[in-house]
Order: C-alpha cells, then sequence, then structure tokens
C-alpha cells in the first residue's frame, strides 16, 4: 500500500513538472485575423502582409510555417531565440479556377524546442472574398443603363 501511494506521488510529481515546462513553450502571430477589404479575382498574387512571429517561450524555438486557403509563405523552418520576432511573408495567391465566393486561408506557426516532443501552435486567418471580373460589355452596359433615358 505505501508503495503504491509512493508511485502515485512520483506519477503525479512528473506529470506535474511536464506541465509546468510545457507551459514555457509559446508562440503568438499578429495580426491573429485579418479580411481583405477589397475584392481579388482569379488568377492573381498579391502581397498581403508581413507577419509577425514571436518566441513566447522560455527557450529558443524551432518554428515551421504551414499555410492553406490561397495564402502562401516560403519561410523556411528557422530558428527563433527565447522573446524574439521574426516577420514573415504572407501572400494571397487565388488560383485561375477559383469561383466566386468567401474564403478563408490559414497560416499556421508551430514552434517547438529543441529534443522536445511538444509543440505549441497558433494560427492566423484571413478571411477574402473572389469575384470573376465582368466582361467589359456588361461594365458598359451597366453605365449606359444607369444614366437613364436621353430627353
Amino acid at each position: 500500500m505505501h508503495k503504491q501511494f509512493l508511485l502515485t506521488m512520483a506519477l503525479v510529481m512528473g506529470m506535474s513538472a511536464g506541465v509546468v515546462s510545457a507551459a514555457k513553450v509559446g508562440v503568438t502571430v499578429s495580426p491573429g485575423t485579418v479580411k481583405v477589404s477589397n475584392v481579388v479575382q482569379p488568377g492573381t498574387n498579391q502581397f498581403l502582409l508581413k507577419m509577425q512571429v514571436k518566441n513566447e517561450g522560455a527557450r529558443s524555438q524551432t518554428f515551421t510555417l504551414t499555410a492553406s486557403g490561397g495564402l502562401v509563405v516560403t519561410e523556411k523552418p528557422f530558428e527563433l531565440p527565447a522573446g524574439q520576432t521574426k516577420e514573415v511573408d504572407v501572400w494571397l495567391h487565388v488560383n485561375e479556377d477559383t469561383v466566386d465566393g468567401d474564403y478563408q486561408g490559414v497560416v499556421t506557426a508551430l514552434g517547438r524546442e529543441k529534443d522536445s516532443l511538444m509543440g505549441v501552435e497558433t494560427k492566423f486567418i484571413c478571411q477574402y472574398k473572389v469575384e470573376k471580373p465582368k466582361p467589359w460589355w456588361e461594365t458598359l452596359w451597366a453605365t449606359g443603363a444607369e444614366a437613364g433615358p436621353s430627353p
């Protein structure tokens, strides 16, 4: 009975130590969310912003960035000392075959200390609207219709 109690206490203390060390690992990105104010068109690429990745941990971490939903980040994995920040370019790439609609892109930043099995991740979210441009004749026709009939 006494051995079981000691074993249980050792496990609880061991798990607690793991939680404490995990709390020292951290990452933030800013901005966290952005909404593209202008409508984008299929087949276009545009520079979106410089995202900041910050190591909130107590030790140096290696960061890996992945992107989806039309967002593109070309940054290779990089090491960042504790408390330091790095700027990363985020691009928006809209494929030619993208249909009109509202979209969400995500950049995930995963930070991991050397030789650690645990990692901490955070996400940057971008919302944007895609519309194919109207043919020139529709634009011309709409302009004439707004003017009204001539006297």
